[in-house]
């Protein structure tokens, strides 16, 4: 007769398991340690394994994410790993020969997503579509996220975009009026994802303003044309010189806020034959641009004006009469110049 005596459950010793953080919020992609405990009543557990568990948000099932033996003081502490999304942690006891299994209330860890531009307009002009790109974190996928531009001193949703699989978004508006304007995108939260907003960012809105309807800073010998014919080619609201025996030139306060010169440039079909002048386009007190142009034919050109505070459009006479001229003059700036 064999006889086999088995520990009565009864006789182990009931123990409690708990689960620490040291915080309710991690950014992503930062690891976090959760700190175990195990004890029976008020005494520390020694030597018995605990593991930790963890369970994603929107799911039901828990993970194993390592395990540990308690220490003199009942105590493990194990690294969770770097978090990519909202998470419950919780530690588990399987038991022992001496001690009751037991799992421990769950604690709530949640991950702050990240959002960034990658790509947007630098100097974009208004009334045309403006691209704004950049990433998120993996939390974010399939999420809708807001761009968000400040008007006074509140952020208005003027786009909205879905994170794609692979992280990115991509949103299009188009802006109507020139100058400074300072964006964000914004994620408004949810039940398991807290708000978060990536860094401003500022566009500097543009847009072509024609100089022969702005009164020049100062000028001599000039004036505007309601037609020239350049080259067989008929073009409004010409600028050039008063006298053709005279040079000529018009000032412009562009306060650095140009980037950039335009405009045709030749002479008039009615100047002599053989007659060549020469135009010039100055940057504050100097020269930028100058070449000579000859009766029949116009030129698109253009001039870097970019910080410059005053640009100047100008004619001189190179042989016989004056006659060079500018058609559809601009300035590509972020607000008149004067």
């Amino acid at each position: 007769v064999f006889f086999f005596f088995f520990p009565a459950e009864a006789a182990k010793q009931t123990t409690t398991t708990t689960a620490f953080i040291t915080t309710t919020k991690v950014a992503y992609g930062v690891s976090i340690m959760v700190t175990g405990a195990l004890r029976v009543g008020n005494q520390a557990v020694a030597g018995q394994r605990l593991y930790l568990q963890a369970r994603p948000a929107g799911q039901s099932t828990w993970f194993d994410k390592g395990s540990a033996w308690t220490g003199a003081d009942g105590k493990v502490a194990i690294n969770a790993g770097a978090r990519s999304t909202n998470v419950a942690f919780r530690c588990v006891f399987r038991g022992s020969g001496t001690h009751r299994a037991s799992t421990g209330a769950p604690v709530y860890l949640a991950t702050t997503q990240t959002l960034n531009f990658s790509g947007f307009p630098v100097t974009p002009e208004i009334g045309t579509d403006w691209t704004f790109s950049g990433t998120a974190t993996y939390g974010l996928t399939g999420k809708n996220v807001q761009l968000q531009s400040k008007v006074g001193t509140t952020w208005v949703t003027v786009a909205t975009s879905k994170v794609s699989p692979t992280g990115a978004w991509v949103a299009k508006i188009r802006p109507g009026t020139s100058g400074t304007k300072t964006f964000r995108l914004n994620f408004p939260g949810d039940d398991t994802i807290p708000p978060t907003q990536s860094a401003e960012r500022q566009v500097v809105a543009h847009k072509w303003f024609y100089l022969a309807s702005i009164t020049p800073t100062s000028d001599t010998g000039y004036y505007v044309r309601e037609y020239d014919t350049m080259g067989g080619v008929t073009y409004r609201w010409t600028q050039g010189p008063y006298y053709s025996s005279s040079p000529w030139k018009a000032t412009y306060n562009t306060a650095g806020k140009c980037t950039m010169l335009a405009g045709t440039v030749g002479i008039r079909d009615t100047a002599p034959s053989g007659t060549v002048s020469r135009y010039e386009i100055w940057r504050d007190d100097a020269v930028a641009k100058s070449e000579e142009v000859s009766v029949g034919y116009g030129r698109f050109v253009t001039q870097n004006v970019r910080d410059a505070f005053r640009v100047s459009i100008a004619g001189e006479r190179t042989t016989g009469t004056n006659h060079v001229a500018f058609a559809g003059a601009r300035l590509y700036c972020s607000s008149s110049p004067y």
